[in-house]
């Protein structure tokens, strides 16, 4: 399994979706349909650290990469979680330059960070791993989302997209729209700025974006404007996301003529999915074939599908 850092550094077009614990047959789910990887909620959900394990290995055992969203900026969250095998964290309400590199410090081990070092742990494959190896292994694919969810976030996003250490970002635009005085409401001039103006910041950091969209149009939306209108390399073809299902080809097949360095996160229309995530790489060679159409001909399969089979038990997941 390649991790996820080669994969957006290459340009894929990433698939994911989030999970609140206890759900390992979930977590199994999505990487049935064809998923990349997939994002524990342990901020707005459950936060036992035993659930998290067992999850953890659910996901390897279907070959899923593993966010998890901590609950809050305390360092040893972001060290349970990833010394239980997690390939990063999502950390919440990051609202200054100085809580961004308290977040990598908790995350990377020195030199670029301070995490407690220790090779017993899941991570460290229960003391199989070498010293070097483990030190290895965690620099390769460690990675730090921040989420900027308040006014004071908005106004600071360039300096925290410019620590070193900080790969992407998540606005969290409910969180957002109440620290505006605009509670509920996502999709207010204000909000809509304040996010823009986030994503930009992330474009000229050269850091990867995760953004939400609640309906197929929304996220149709997205993926049409999710170019930069600067692209930091070139204008690149849409090219549709990798996946076996077609919940998963319906979810990368939306095309846009060009994409640039965000990531964008959709959910599909049917009711009886969870919903999902994409994110792409930061910009695909102008050469590069659409298979849109190729995609979007695959044919569902049973439990996982954009025409409602009522057999997918994912009803209550979130996205990211």
């Amino acid at each position: 399994m390649t991790p996820l850092r080669p994969r957006l550094e290459a340009g894929e077009r990433l698939v994911g979706g989030i999970v609140r614990m206890p759900n390992t047959g979930l977590v199994e789910l999505l990487g049935h349909a064809g998923f990349d990887y997939v994002v524990l909620d342990a901020e707005h959900g459950p936060a036992d650290q035993l659930q998290l394990q067992h999850h953890l290995a659910a996901a390897d055992g279907i070959g899923l990469d593993v966010l998890v969203r901590v609950g809050s900026r305390d360092p040893a969250e972001t060290l349970r979680a990833l010394d239980l095998g997690a390939t990063g964290v999502v950390v919440p309400h990051v609202r200054s330059a100085e809580e961004a590199a308290a977040a990598v410090a908790a995350a990377h081990y020195p030199p670029l960070g301070e995490r407690g070092f220790a090779t017993y742990s899941r991570a460290g494959r229960y003391g199989l791993a070498s010293a070097e190896e483990h030190l290895r292994r965690a620099a390769e694919r460690t990675l730090v989302i921040v989420m900027i969810e308040d006014a004071a976030g908005v106004a600071a996003a360039p300096e925290i997209l410019a620590v070193p250490g900080v790969d992407g970002v998540f606005v969290g635009p409910a969180d957002l729209a109440v620290s505006l005085g605009h509670p509920g409401g996502t999709g207010h001039a204000a909000v809509v700025e304040a996010i823009e103006a986030v994503h930009r910041a992330a474009r000229d950091a050269r850091r990867w974006v995760l953004t939400i969209a609640g309906t197929e149009q929304q996220a149709r939306h997205q993926f049409e404007n999710g170019s930069d209108p600067r692209p930091l390399q070139h204008p690149a073809r849409h090219h549709a996301a990798r996946g076996r299902s077609g919940c998963r080809a319906r979810l990368s097949g939306w095309g846009a003529d060009r994409c640039g360095s965000v990531a964008r996160r959709s959910r599909p229309a049917c009711p009886w999915q969870p919903r999902s995530t994409c994110w792409s790489g930061r910009s695909w060679p102008a050469s590069t074939p659409s298979r849109t159409a190729r995609v979007r001909a695959w044919p569902p399969r049973p439990g996982c599908c954009c025409r409602c089979r009522r057999r997918t038990s994912g009803t209550a997941a979130a996205s990211w």
